[in-house]
């Protein structure tokens, strides 16, 4: 945990520049959906890790491709070695920035966007993410929940000619992190747990 949580502080402040409002995530899940004719393909992962800067807005995502499970071991197995290739590329890293500004000390719910920049596949891309922010201020907890859409040939993510009816040409991504504030100790930034 700790190797995430300095990964993280590394990529988003640069010369330890920190807000007071930096929250980690303490548990996640994604899941992507493929709706094709033949089959439909869907994994789930809970090993995701975000990290959010509400003063300066800041948002950074990592995740580990190979902990994606399937009900099918022989799908996770293609999957991880055939168009992941995720020896190769072990993590998918979204970087960017959330488009309002978060009141953490009132209860709500906001609709948001991040933006940035997105690492899948040894690809880089830039794109939009739609969401929510669910702020419980009494427990100071922060919910981020995502549904969006990513193409797999933006990600030179191919797929052969003879499974391409098992497969869409976009998979569905459903994302819920649930954040608690960081704790300070001796200079150091860690998560709460």
């Amino acid at each position: 945990m700790k190797k995430h949580i300095l990964f993280f502080a590394l990529l988003l402040y640069a010369q330890h520049h920190y807000g007071q409002n930096l929250y980690f995530s303490q548990s996640s899940f994604i899941r992507f959906f493929s709706e094709a004719p033949l089959e439909n393909i869907s994994a789930t992962n809970i090993a995701g890790n975000v990290v959010i800067d509400f003063d300066k807005r800041e948002i950074a995502v990592k995740i580990p491709m190979n902990k994606f499970i399937f009900r099918n071991k022989l799908m996770q197995s293609h999957f991880n070695e055939n168009y992941i290739e995720s020896a190769v590329y072990p993590y998918t890293i979204f970087r960017g920035t959330i488009d309002k500004n978060i009141d953490l000390n009132a209860s709500a719910t906001i609709p948001l966007t991040a933006n940035g920049m997105m690492n899948l596949h040894g690809v880089n891309k830039n794109v939009a993410i739609i969401g929510q922010i669910v702020v419980d201020a009494v427990n100071k907890v922060v919910i981020l929940d995502t549904t969006f859409k990513l193409k797999l040939e933006d990600f030179n993510i191919k797929v052969p000619t003879v499974v391409m009816y098992k497969i869409a040409e976009s998979v569905e991504i459903n994302a819920q992190f649930t954040m608690t504030p960081a704790k300070r100790t001796s200079g150091d930034i860690t998560s709460k747990k």
